[in-house]
């Protein structure tokens, strides 16, 4: 016969934390950031596409603030670069050298800025992104990889 096997987790449930639970998605709510997120979310695709050409770009791909952009190697084939090359690594340190902070995940970098991030902003992030896109480009030649 089976027992009572009791678990959880250590915030599960916590009164103090689902108190700041419910004063998150009051906030949310009351600023609209659902919404803004929508809006500014397709103005960010709207910009990445703008530079989706660029050859270091095989996909871009997103949805509300939450977009990734694939590093390929080759455009046509989509392949991707050997992981000894580091793309993504290498476009987020450039990036992050001229003040933005976007992450790797392999050979995609994920673009996930604050729902309160203000239109300016966005068109600083992408015009740094393609920047650093360029650079990559020349260190990867020089590298070798290219």
């Amino acid at each position: 016969q089976l027992g009572v096997f009791g678990h959880g987790y250590t915030y599960g449930g916590h009164p103090v934390c689902a108190a700041v639970a419910c004063e998150a998605i009051r906030i949310y709510e009351q600023d609209g950031l659902v919404e803004r997120s929508a809006t500014m979310g397709a103005y960010l695709g709207e910009r990445l596409r703008t530079i989706a050409e660029h050859p270091l770009i095989g996909n871009i791909r997103g949805t509300g603030l939450m977009w990734g952009v694939e590093l390929v190697k080759d455009k046509a084939s989509k392949t991707n670069y050997a992981d000894a090359a580091k793309v993504g690594y290498r476009v987020s340190a450039a990036c992050l050298e001229r003040g933005v902070s976007i992450r790797p995940l392999g050979n995609v970098l994920s673009f996930s800025p604050a729902l309160i991030i203000e239109q300016e902003q966005l068109d600083f992030a992408v015009d740094v992104f393609e920047s650093a896109l360029n650079q990559v480009v020349l260190d990867l030649r020089r590298d070798g990889f290219a």
